[in-house]
C-alpha cells in the first residue's frame, strides 16, 4: 500500500471478523494481511512520536510481528515535530467559537512553515543529529515569534519540548525506519499490484476544500496519479462514497440533518468538534467529481442504512432564488461564504422490486459501481459481481 497524501491525522478503521479493530493513521488499512507493506511517500508529512505510539498499539492488537518492519518512508517526506502541533492547537484556541476545525496534529503549520521557506525537516535528515537539532532550534525560535502574542502558558507549552530530546529521539526512531526513494519505489510498484491510499475526503481539499473550513492536504487523487505516470503504470481511480454525507466539526454542511445514524468509530474530538451527518448530496457530490479529475470506479459503503425508500439533496435553492445542482456552479473553487443561506432541495428515491441499492445509487451517481460494503468487517464488503 502507499499512502500518497495527508499525515498523522487520517483514522481508517479496520475491524476483524473476531471484534479486534485498529485505527490506522500512519500505516496502511490492509496492515492487518501480514505480507502487505506501507510506503509512505513523498507528499506525506510523517509525526515520529504518533507512528510508534500506533506501531505499539497495532503490535499488541496483532499479537506477533513488528509492523515498523513492513514500512518504508521517502526520504523527502516533511516531519511534523512537538511544535509544528503545539502552535497548530494554540492556533486554533485562540479563535475561539470561530473555530476551522482541525486534527491538531501540526499538519497545517508545516505547510504554512513550508510556504514561508522557513525550516522543516525531513526523513532523509533525522539520523544527522547536529543537523536536526540546528533545524529545530530554529523551528523552535520560529514557533515562538509565532505565538508570542497569546498567553504565557502557551508559550511554556512549546518551551517545555527541549530540542535535544527531540533530536536525540529522532535520531533513534531513524534505526527503525527504513527509507525508500522514489526511484526504488517506482521498481518495487512494477512488480506487484498496490493500492494507493489517501486521506480524507475532496471538501477537505487545500484548493477546492470550503476555505476556511479546509484542510492543508491535497486530498485528490492528484499525487497518486503523478506517482504512477512517472512509473509508467496504468490505474484505476476508485472513488469511495457513503449512502449518506459526514462532517466532522465546523464548515458548511447543506445536507445536516438529525442523527438518525451512530457510528462508534467517530464522535466528538477535542479538535475536530462534533462528528455530523447529513442526506446524500448530490451538488456537494459532483462538485466532488468535478475536482478529483477523473473517477473511473465507485465502492459504496454503508448500504445497509438504505431503506426501500431514501431522501437525497438533489439541487440547492439560494437566498436569491437560484437552483443550484453543483457546488461548483457558485465558484470554483466553492468557498465556505458561497453556501450561506443555500437551503436543500430534498427529494425521496424508491427502491422497486429486487433492485439493489447499489443500481440506485449508480443512477444518481452516474459512475459504474463496482464494490459495495454493508457492515464493518472484510466478511460484509464485496464486488458488486459477487453480490449479484
Amino acid at each position: 500500500m502507499v499512502r500518497y497524501s495527508g499525515g498523522p491525522q487520517a483514522a481508517h478503521n479496520v475491524v476483524l471478523p473476531d471484534g479486534r479493530s485498529h485505527t490506522f493513521a500512519q500505516f496502511g488499512s490492509a496492515s492487518f494481511i501480514p505480507d502487505v507493506r506501507t510506503h509512505l511517500s513523498r507528499y506525506m508529512l510523517i509525526e515520529p512520536y504518533a507512528m510508534l505510539n500506533e506501531a505499539a498499539v497495532f503490535n499488541y492488537t496483532m499479537g506477533k510481528g513488528d509492523v515498523m518492519d513492513r514500512l518504508t518512508v521517502d526520504p523527502l517526506c516533511r516531519v511534523i515535530t512537538p511544535y509544528h502541533w503545539i502552535l497548530n492547537r494554540i492556533r486554533e484556541k485562540a479563535r475561539g467559537i470561530d473555530r476551522h476545525g482541525s486534527c491538531g496534529m501540526g499538519i497545517g503549520e508545516v505547510r504554512h512553515f513550508q510556504e514561508m521557506s522557513w525550516p522543516t525537516i525531513v526523513a532523509g535528515e533525522i539520523a544527522d543529529y547536529d543537523r536536526t537539532l540546528i533545524k529545530l532550534r530554529e523551528i523552535r525560535s520560529l514557533a515562538f515569534r509565532e505565538a508570542e502574542q497569546r498567553t504565557v502558558e502557551d508559550r511554556k507549552w512549546i518551551a517545555a519540548e527541549h530540542s535535544k530530546t527531540v533530536a536525540e529521539f529522532y535520531q533513534g526512531f531513524s534505526k527503525r525506519m527504513r527509507l525508500l526513494p522514489a526511484y526504488e519505489l517506482q521498481r518495487q510498484l512494477r512488480k506487484c499490484i498496490s493500492v494507493f491510499e489517501g486521506a480524507q475526503g475532496i471538501l477537505l481539499d487545500e484548493n477546492y476544500g470550503f476555505a476556511p473550513y479546509n484542510s492543508w492536504t491535497n486530498t485528490t487523487a492528484k499525487n497518486a496519479k503523478r506517482i504512477l505516470t512517472d512509473a509508467s503504470i496504468p490505474h484505476t481511480t476508485i472513488g469511495i462514497v457513503r449512502t449518506y454525507f459526514t462532517r466532522h466539526g465546523p464548515g458548511p454542511f447543506v445536507s445536516e440533518c438529525e442523527p438518525t445514524i451512530e457510528d462508534r468509530h467517530n464522535g466528538t474530538g477535542q479538535w475536530q468538534g462534533r462528528f455530523r451527518t447529513g442526506l446524500f448530496d448530490l451538488p456537494a457530490l459532483r462538485y466532488s467529481l468535478r475536482c478529483a479529475g477523473g473517477i473511473e470506479e465507485i465502492g459504496l459503503t454503508h448500504v445497509d442504512q438504505v431503506g426501500r425508500v431514501f431522501k437525497y439533496i438533489d439541487a440547492y435553492k439560494m437566498p436569491d432564488g437560484r437552483v443550484v445542482k453543483e457546488a461548483g456552479e457558485l465558484r470554483m473553487p466553492c468557498q465556505a461564504s458561497d453556501l450561506e443561506g443555500a437551503a436543500p432541495i430534498i427529494k425521496e428515491k424508491r427502491i422497486e422490486g429486487d433492485n439493489l441499492v447499489s443500481s440506485a445509487f449508480q443512477e444518481l451517481i452516474g459512475l459504474p459501481i463496482k464494490y459495495v460494503s454493508w457492515g464493518e468487517t472484510a466478511r460484509e464488503k464485496a464486488s458488486l459481481e459477487e453480490v449479484e
